[in-house]
């Protein structure tokens, strides 16, 4: 088990470490804070690997991008 920080878990993760801080806000993985306030995370591998699932949509969860719905199309430009 190796800690790790936020930018270390997101090398290893292959992701932005916006998208891991943002994981931890959401509670979709789990982050401990040092003394200093920065997230440490237990497991590196073990969370990194999460964060891969999450983000190919595995796991339950969707990914981690957000998808906008866009609005119905009405009038004579609409297609039908």
């Amino acid at each position: 088990m190796q800690r790790a920080t936020v930018g270390q878990v997101a090398r290893l993760a292959n992701c932005n470490p916006k998208t891991v801080r943002s994981l931890v806000d959401r509670g979709l993985i789990q982050a401990h804070r040092d003394p200093n306030g920065w997230r440490i995370f237990r497991d590196a591998e073990a969370t990194a690997e999460k964060i891969r699932q999450l983000m190919l949509g595995q796991d339950g969860a969707s990914n981690t991008g957000r998808q906008e719905e866009l609005p119905e199309r009405k009038g004579d430009d609409a297609i039908d």
